[in-house]
């Protein structure tokens, strides 16, 4: 939420929707929601903490189609299947530089890899983010990641694994 807060002092008008937490104790939702009213952002912030699979893909269109972007703040991932999804749907990512994500992930102007405890990076990220032009990056995006991970993809590596251990 502080990343919010630096978000809404370069841009302005900005929202955050933070999906996940159904599990979270109540005093834990209390203190979100505490230190969005002290960091003045409370009407600009959302926990969804329950959002169907089936809803998803839309919850990432509608925020790349805002101008926004996923924040993935995690300190460990092994693969980062909310990240993908968020890319395979035309969702920019600002995720915190993980080696599964170097991994993963091909060179895009719409992967901002940073150091999630500098704010200075975060908000470069942001800026370079609302200056790129998504749409045909999303598509060339979602082609290299649909080569690398997708039903094709999967069958050619099982196919090669049943033809190893014949």
């Amino acid at each position: 939420m502080v990343y919010t807060r630096l978000l809404c002092d370069l841009f302005g008008d900005v929202k955050l929707h933070m999906v996940g937490g159904y599990t979270a104790p109540a005093e834990q939702a209390e203190e979100f929601f505490q230190l969005a009213y002290r960091l003045g952002i409370s009407d600009r912030v959302s926990w969804l903490d329950r959002v169907e699979n089936t809803t998803l893909a839309q919850l990432y269109r509608q925020c790349a189609a805002s101008g926004g972007a996923m924040l993935v703040t995690s300190r460990d991932e092994s693969f980062g299947m909310a990240a993908a999804e968020a890319l395979l749907c035309g969702c920019p990512l600002i995720a915190n530089d993980l080696p599964v994500f170097r991994e993963v992930f091909p060179e895009s102007p719409l992967i901002h890899l940073v150091d999630i405890w500098q704010p200075e990076q975060l908000a470069q990220a942001a800026q370079a983010l609302s200056q790129t032009a998504v749409a045909g990056e999303a598509v060339a995006l979602h082609d290299e990641l649909s080569r690398r991970y997708g039903p094709e993809a999967f069958l050619r590596s099982f196919k090669r694994l049943m033809s190893v251990s014949s």
